[in-house]
């Protein structure tokens, strides 16, 4: 895949640290989705909508239940990009290590995808 580069001051690090940390998003991640944000790009997912999303979806599993990242957006899943989707297991990877009385990892599927369960 393409990459490219850029070069900030520390004050300007800093605001895209900040910023991408009201969304949830990794200062990459963030740059990547207002980039293509800015040009309007069709396959530009709303990342906080996503997030809240899987977070509305995560609170109304019950105990026992075991889920993987795309059970948690079952309809948009196939349309992310790989991006995307990383971006979001982070994030779920995120909620589980902030609370680990509610959830755990349940098993390492093949592809090193994460199984979670609700304890």
């Amino acid at each position: 895949m393409p990459r490219v580069y850029s070069n900030y001051t520390q004050q300007e690090l800093l605001l895209l640290q900040q910023e991408s940390a009201k969304m949830g998003l990794t200062v990459s991640s963030y740059q990547k989705y207002r980039t293509l944000k800015a040009l309007n790009n069709n396959n530009t997912f709303n990342m906080p909508t996503l997030i809240s999303t899987m977070k509305e979806t995560l609170a109304q599993k019950k105990k026992g239940d075991v889920f993987i990242v795309s059970a948690l957006l079952p309809d948009k899943w196939v349309s992310l990009t790989r991006s995307q989707k990383t971006t979001l297991a982070k994030a779920l990877k995120g909620i589980v290590d902030e609370n680990p009385k509610k959830y755990a990892i349940n098993a390492v599927l093949p592809g090193k995808i994460n199984q979670y369960i609700v304890l």
